[in-house]
């Protein structure tokens, strides 16, 4: 039997035989696809899939923490898909207003700027960041990026800090706590690495992936020997209709 995680609510699923295809959550309902991963089960292989170990040994095989990128044709097909949608049920209004408030020349201009830094040894967080972390048996790690910058290969030994950032909408707290803000929607989720104390590579995860954000921190900790820090920032729409952050709390 494979136990996974819904990609969808981050519940745990029993997929039986676990045979390649499509699948609904008992949880949330929905549907998705599922195929074998390329590489081992991290869970099985290092890590207790309930209760993070005391000691975490490097592992002996190649592992993945998080999930693969998606290719550029894959991205993109995504993304028209998206667009496509949007449109219809909007009569045609977000693709105006998208057009009209995308900088691409911009947009293009940063990504080169931040291209050109880091073949200078420029480690931007902003740049260096994927939904996937590779571990070697050699001790070595690698991130693994989007499809329009390259992976990034690093010793973790050069890992000074682990940051875990959780990120949700919020509303105002009508019981008077300490924190003005409730937390409304999970949205996505950070673990942002520091070299040197300085942010220098940021591990993503989509929307409602809290807990499976969590529990990487928590195995990035044990196995690399640093505690890590977790915050949860609650963001709202400005007066100008670009979300910030109204409130940071600790928790970890």
């Amino acid at each position: 039997m494979v136990e996974i995680e819904c990609p969808l609510c981050a519940e745990s699923i029993d997929l039986g035989m676990a045979e390649e295809g499509e699948y609904e959550c008992p949880y949330c309902e929905d549907e998705f696809y599922w195929e074998p991963d390329e590489f081992l089960n991290i869970e099985k292989e290092i890590f207790d899939s309930e209760v993070v170990k005391t000691e975490i040994n490097w592992p002996e095989n190649t592992v993945l923490l998080g999930k693969e990128p998606s290719s550029e044709a894959v991205w993109k097909i995504a993304n028209s898909i998206l667009l496509i949608i949007l449109t219809f049920c909007t009569a045609g209004v977000f693709l105006l207003v998208w057009w009209g408030s995308t900088d691409r020349r911009r947009e293009k201009k940063e990504m080169e700027k931040m291209k050109e830094e880091y073949s200078r040894g420029v480690l931007n967080p902003e740049f260096l960041k994927g939904p996937g972390l590779l571990l070697y048996p050699n001790q070595e790690c690698e991130l693994l990026t989007e499809y329009d910058r390259p992976n990034h290969h690093f010793s973790p030994n050069d890992i000074t800090d682990i940051h875990l950032k959780l990120n949700a909408t919020g509303h105002m707290n009508p019981h008077g706590s300490e924190w003005k803000y409730r937390k409304n929607s999970e949205r996505h989720s950070d673990i942002i690495l520091n070299i040197e104390g300085i942010p220098t590579m940021t591990l993503t995860f989509g929307h409602k992936r809290w807990k499976e954000a969590e529990r990487t921190a928590q195995k990035l900790s044990k196995l690399l020997d640093i505690e890590y820090e977790g915050y949860e920032n609650i963001w709202q729409g400005s007066s100008d209709d670009s979300p910030r952050i109204v409130q940071t709390r600790r928790i970890k």
